[in-house]
């Protein structure tokens, strides 16, 4: 009986590490590849660049918009090479993004807050530790002295593939 007992443990104890190890969904998206850019590949003759998109809130408020040009420079390099933050409201809040490139299991590297301006941010370059397979655009504020608050949402941008719906994305 201890012997049955002690596999059961040894053996619970195995599989709770191994799901701790395991790689997330997130890594399930491909890498993104030298030359990929940011595109919205479902519509023909467009430029490149996500269009523009709507920055909300945690109540879904509208709060401004943004446009986004990136491209990979190697599969570790991530260039956004142009920006624009659009306050739309102008309430005394502004708007604020935070870009970070996601890489390995589910880890993160900062490009930067951006803040919406009347002219827009140019050649942004970050460098990954491994392979990055996702942009996240974070929708953020800054009020009450605060530089920054994440508003609830966040824009995910990854490789196109025909199984996935994420668009615009990086082809």
């Amino acid at each position: 009986m201890k012997t049955f007992l002690r596999t059961t443990v040894v053996g619970g104890v195995f599989l709770a590490v191994l799901s701790l190890l395991a790689p997330t969904a997130y890594a399930a998206l491909p890498t993104l590849k030298t030359g990929d850019y940011l595109q919205r590949r479902f519509l023909e003759n467009q430029p490149p660049g996500t269009g523009r998109l709507w920055v909300k809130n945690s109540s879904g408020q509208i709060l401004g918009s943004y446009e986004l040009w990136a491209e990979v420079g190697t599969p570790r390099t991530m260039r956004m090479t142009q920006l624009c933050v659009h306050d739309e409201l102008a309430n005394g809040r502004g708007v604020v993004l935070r870009l970070m490139v996601k890489y390995g299991s589910n880890s993160s590297k900062d490009l930067g807050y951006f803040k919406g301006r009347a002219d827009c941010y140019f050649g942004v370059q970050v460098t990954a530790p491994s392979d990055i397979w996702a942009l996240d655009v974070d929708h953020g504020e800054d009020w009450s002295g605060t530089p920054y608050r994440y508003a609830g949402h966040y824009d995910r941008f990854g490789l196109w593939t025909p199984t996935t719906d994420l668009w615009p994305s990086f082809d």
